[in-house]
């Protein structure tokens, strides 16, 4: 009798077992992988930050004079996705979300840079409308928030974002304190050798006029302090007038600790001697002397939103309850608010609108 032969393999057992094999493998690749680039990563923009060596070529190929061309930005412009005013709003810069909205509808397929972005709550919103959406953002978490936020809205096609810290010039390192307040995740720039109590973050600078060279339809700057390093980055952009509105925040203590005491008021004649009004769209008052408020007529209003674009748009702003800031107006404004604000967070906010 022939006995059966105990070699023949079982074919279903074996292939589930080399799937099984193939898939574990993957997985382990997967996360050492990523878990190597992600230490390796922060390993090596610390030494970089330590010896002063460029990074400049992560953010920007050398073959290429802007990280996003003008024919790239041209195949960002999309058709609104949906009304993004019928959504409700939360987060870091929701309070803008109005008045941006109406910058951006009446200047419909122009660029918008977020020089600051955070969660990208702004971002979103000019996604959102179709237009081409570049973000510039320093603190890895926020980045990769910003990241998620392209991936679960499907904003691939009009949304970019660089992950560097915006300054006066491409391919040096910054180091940032991790500061949360609250929800919020900011990050406050250290000076060279500047300890801190709290997490300390590594990023490459980047200056503006190495992302884009297009027409900005409107650009935000809110970089904690930093304003008027990441705007004489833009010196191309600005002098050649390519950007229309620029919206930022301006706190002058704060600025005047990093950027030097002179940074204030040097960053609002940099606006004003390249053609631009300024305008206070709003105040911290909660961070401010009541004698602030009483000394600055245009700062008595609470208009804000579309009421504030309309009447700047239609140039109704007389007489005094203006909110213009003229160049005879600046040492006096900036000298103002150092001495009476009553912490570094005094924050007032600015649209300049190119003249």
């Amino acid at each position: 009798m022939k006995l059966p032969d105990l070699r023949v393999p079982n074919v279903r057992l074996k292939a589930r077992l080399a799937i099984y094999g193939a898939v574990c493998c993957s997985l382990i690749l997967f996360l050492f992988f990523l878990g190597k680039k992600t230490t390796s990563k922060a390993d090596r923009l610390q030494a970089e930050y330590i010896t002063g060596k460029s990074p400049l070529d992560d953010l920007r190929p050398a073959s290429r004079s802007v990280l996003f061309p003008e024919e790239e930005i041209a195949r960002m412009r999309v058709t609104q996705y949906e009304d993004p005013l019928g959504k409700h709003w939360e987060g870091p810069g929701a309070e803008h979300i109005e008045l941006f909205h109406s910058i951006l509808s009446a200047n419909p397929g122009g660029l918008y840079l977020d020089v600051g972005a955070n969660e990208g709550v702004l971002m979103r919103l000019a996604a959102m409308m179709g237009h081409p959406t570049i973000g510039v953002e320093a603190i890895a978490q926020n980045y990769v928030s910003l990241l998620n936020m392209i991936e679960e809205n499907q904003y691939a096609t009009n949304v970019r974002v660089v992950h560097a810290a915006a300054s006066d010039r491409s391919g040096t390192m910054v180091a940032f304190s991790e500061n949360h307040s609250g929800k919020q995740r900011n990050g406050q720039q250290l000076v060279k050798g500047q300890s801190s109590e709290f997490p300390i973050q590594y990023s490459p600078t980047v200056a503006l006029d190495d992302i884009v060279a297009s027409k900005v339809c409107l650009m935000k700057l809110d970089v904690e302090g930093t304003e008027y390093n990441a705007l004489r980055g833009a010196k191309s952009l600005v002098t050649l007038r390519k950007i229309r509105f620029v919206h930022f925040e301006f706190s002058p203590s704060n600025m005047a600790s990093l950027s030097g005491t002179t940074a204030p008021k040097d960053m609002l004649l940099y606006l004003l001697e390249n053609g631009y009004k300024l305008y206070v769209e709003s105040v911290s008052k909660q961070n401010m002397d009541d004698v602030v408020v009483h000394e600055l007529p245009q700062l008595r209003q609470s208009e804000t939103g579309a009421a504030f674009f309309n009447r700047l748009s239609t140039n109704e702003f007389r007489g005094s309850d203006q909110r213009e800031v003229l160049s005879g107006d600046v040492d006096d404004f900036v000298d103002m608010f150092i001495s009476r604000s009553t912490n570094r967070s005094l924050l007032v906010n600015f649209l300049a609108v190119l003249n």
